[in-house]
This record gives structure tokens, sequence and C-alpha cells, in this order.
């Protein structure tokens, strides 16, 4: 589950619900970018040879 969270009480960024504040993944000024960062997490969910 990707959610928004508060980051050093200034920055708002996407993260990794299931990791907590190490499930950070990209700030949410930049929606393409973060989208990108999404997609390679669930990529790799589903398919973990990637890595």
């Amino acid at each position: 589950m990707i959610g928004v969270r508060l980051y050093s009480g200034r920055i708002w960024a996407y993260h990794d619900v299931r990791r907590g504040m190490a499930g950070y993944l990209y700030p949410c000024g930049d929606a393409k970018a973060a989208a990108e960062q999404v997609d390679l997490l669930l990529k790799h969910r589903l398919y973990p040879s990637t890595w």
C-alpha cells in the first residue's frame, strides 16, 4: 500500500505504508517520478527475481 506522509515536519512524500518511515519513495512535488518509483516497487513485489 502506498501512502503520503510528512517527513521532517516539512516534506510531504509518497511512502510504502508497510515499511513505515523506512518506506520513503519520492517527494510529492513530482508525481511522474513518484509513479515511476512506485512502479519499480510493485514490479519487484510481483516479480521478485527482477531484484
